[in-house]
């Protein structure tokens, strides 16, 4: 089969900088199939991303970019709640127009899942899926540029709307291969999973590096920790990082200082730290009675021969070990919890029996090349 050229013209584009403006192009998005989306915003400097432009396209025809300074959103209410969207690597903008226009799409086709779903990487990036499926290039140059300025260049506005002019053919291409390979169910529970997944402020503490090296002590008290910065960067919209980094968080759950001078006994340990949240974090690092919680039970290398199960579940099906098997999911493996019934099913009886010790990995037999 010959790639799927993007071979339409490049649509017209228009800045949509009032509500009025919005709302004359409303009843024709609304009449539409589906709209593909994505949305530009920064996230350096707050703990929600600041949202600075929505790109929207319906039915494949005219691309709106849509400016959040000057454009009331909760006017795409109607449009977000009746149309099918798509979009790629859609975990953020779901995120923004929950918070933003108040509600989240209810259907979902994220290319970036479907890609991973039928042989691609996870998570892969929009430019090098283009490129490989539609065989042309993409110019992201203007990735990292400011998109709070106004006006915007012309560099930066045929840049986010080439974000949503790919998206038809890539839809259309990648639903093929998911009816071919019968696993359009299996894309969809992912996208779910993925789209809506919330960190759990209780698990927060497992993704800062050396933590399962600590003590029952330590880790009851890096978990205090990280909930207390989910919660304080939430309530200042900082990032994490602005709050407490995760290295201090780290060497204060190793050390638990009792004085303020314990804590000014890391060099690193900014003054602002200590000076406003300092008598906060010494309760936080001495609270009484609760339990430790859980570590994986296992060593790292029954992590490792797990993924590498994962791997030939992998090569049968073409789904992203990455995401069938993302580190949340091999920790409830170690500790014996019960998985969904769809990704019982996808991983099939042999990588349980392997699970279990009663059967071996073997290479199959159509990629074994090494012999004695």
């Amino acid at each position: 089969m010959s790639p799927p050229y993007l071979s339409e013209p490049r649509p017209s584009t228009r800045f949509l900088r009032t509500d009025a403006a919005l709302q004359a192009v409303l009843p024709g998005l609304l009449a539409s199939e589906k709209l593909y989306l994505d949305t530009e915003f920064h996230t350096e400097r707050s703990y929600h991303p600041k949202l600075m432009l929505v790109q929207l396209r319906g039915d494949e025809g005219e691309i709106f970019l849509i400016d959040p300074f000057g454009v009331d959103l909760g006017l795409l209410r109607p449009l977000i709640e009746q149309v099918p969207v798509v979009l790629h690597g859609g975990q953020m903008d779901v995120q923004i127009l929950r918070r933003v226009v108040g509600i989240a799409p209810q259907r979902i086709f994220d290319t970036q899942v479907a890609a991973a779903c039928v042989g691609m990487s996870w998570p892969c990036r929009l430019q090098e899926l283009v490129t490989r499926l539609l065989a042309v290039p993409m110019d992201k140059a203007e990735t990292l540029s400011d998109w709070s300025r106004r006006p915007l260049s012309e560099e930066q506005m045929r840049y986010a709307a080439d974000d949503v002019w790919v998206l038809p053919p890539l839809e259309r291409l990648l639903r093929r291969q998911l009816q071919e390979r019968s696993i359009e169910d299996v894309a969809s529970f992912l996208t779910d999973e993925v789209l809506s997944g919330a960190d759990d402020p209780g698990e927060l503490w497992r993704t800062v590096l050396g933590s399962a090296n600590l003590d029952d002590a330590g880790r009851r008290a890096l978990q205090a920790l990280a909930r207390w910065r989910e919660s304080t960067a939430q309530l200042r919209d900082l990032p994490r990082s602005g709050v407490l980094s995760d290295a201090l968080m780290l060497d204060l759950a190793r050390r638990s200082p009792r004085t303020i001078e314990g804590m000014q006994a890391n060099r690193r340990m900014p003054s602002q730290v200590w000076k406003r949240d300092g008598a906060a974090i010494l309760e936080l690092l001495h609270l009484p009675g609760s339990a430790p919680p859980p570590v994986i039970s296992r060593p790292r290398a029954w992590v490792d021969m797990v993924r590498a199960a994962g791997r030939i579940v992998e090569l049968k099906t073409g789904i992203s070990v990455d995401l069938l098997l993302p580190e949340r999911v091999v920790g409830r493996l170690s500790r014996n919890e019960a998985l969904q019934d769809w990704r019982i099913r996808l991983l099939g009886p042999d990588f349980f029996r392997f699970l279990s010790g009663e059967s071996e990995i073997q290479m199959p037999a159509e990629w074994a090349s090494v012999k004695n």
